[in-house]
Order: structure tokens, then C-alpha cells, then sequence
């Protein structure tokens, strides 16, 4: 039964830079970026260029939530398998500090659906009203706030995505190995 510990720290591996990469890209962007692109830029060209990095950044991160869920899937159905069968004695399937490997399956799961909420439901409103606001060199104020409004509930949820990935790094199974 070898086989499965190996299949098991492959999907983990693989895991572990996806969240690397999504955690410390969402990070990077919104700690360090922005900040600097609109302290050196005016608002206008800085929001272009912040909107043109994330449209970029958004490709990775859709592959990166997609390949997340797959190895995910395989993932769960072994943690809950192992609730009946025991391949190691005594038994591995506890990650990081004796929190249980079903809590790292939920926050996984957990930034997946916040990835898809923020890739498929507010990421495309933002880029839809990002040229509408400024339309024949004036200002749509409503469009505007609209694009504010939005754009906080992405930022709140990115904090809650970059918390939760790290949140899964530390608690997952090589950790302790």
C-alpha cells in the first residue's frame, strides 16, 4: 500500500505550490503593487496597469483553483476512506499540530469557492465597468461606485483567500515530516 502514501504526498506537493503561488500572488499584488502603482502613478494609468496585472494574474489563478480542485477531489475521498480503513499504524491522517486532515479538505475547498466567486462573479462585473467609467472624458459616477462597491467586496475577499491559504500551508501534512 505503498502506492497510496506516494499518490497522496504527489497530490500534496502539487497542492502546496498552488496555494504558494495563489496565496503569495494575491499577496504580492495587493500588499505591495498597488500600493506602490498609485503612490508613483496617477489614479487613472495606475488603475490600468493594476487592471491589466490582474487580468493576467486571474489566468493563473483560474488554473491554479481548477488544478486545486482536482487533486482535491481524489484527496477527500482517501481522508474519508481512511475513517475505514487504516493503512498505517497507528494511522497518518492527522496534519500539523493534531488538527485533522478533514479541517486542510475544508480550507482547500473553502479558497476554491472563493476563487470561483472571485473569478467568475466579481472579477468580470470590475473589468466590465472599468472602461464605462470614464467614457468621452467624463466621469459615470455611478458606474463609479458601482466599480467601488465591488471592488472592496473583492478586496475582502482576496485578505480571506491569501488567510486561508496560508492557513492550509501550515497545516498541511509536510509540515511534520
Amino acid at each position: 500500500m505503498i502506492w497510496i502514501h506516494v499518490f497522496l504526498h504527489a497530490l500534496t506537493g502539487i497542492q502546496l505550490l498552488a496555494l504558494a503561488l495563489a496565496g503569495g500572488g494575491i499577496i504580492a499584488l495587493g500588499a505591495f503593487s498597488a500600493p506602490i502603482f498609485f503612490k508613483v502613478m496617477d489614479r487613472r494609468p495606475a488603475g490600468r496597469a493594476m487592471a491589466e496585472m490582474f487580468a493576467k494574474f486571474d489566468k493563473l489563478m483560474a488554473v491554479l483553483t481548477w488544478v486545486l480542485l482536482i487533486t482535491e477531489i481524489p484527496y477527500a475521498y482517501m481522508v474519508a476512506a481512511s475513517r475505514f480503513m487504516t493503512f498505517d499504524d497507528p494511522p497518518r491522517w492527522v496534519a500539523f499540530m493534531g488538527i485533522p486532515e478533514e479541517v486542510k479538505v475544508l480550507l482547500i475547498l473553502g479558497f476554491v469557492a472563493l476563487s470561483f466567486l472571485r473569478l467568475y462573479g466579481i472579477n468580470p462585473k470590475l473589468n466590465a465597468l472599468e472602461p464605462v467609467i470614464f467614457t468621452e472624458g467624463k466621469m459615470d459616477k455611478v458606474a463609479y461606485k458601482e466599480f467601488q462597491a465591488l471592488h472592496k467586496q473583492s478586496e475582502k475577499l482576496a485578505k480571506v483567500q491569501a488567510f486561508v491559504a496560508l492557513a492550509a500551508l501550515f497545516i498541511s501534512p509536510f509540515a511534520d515530516i
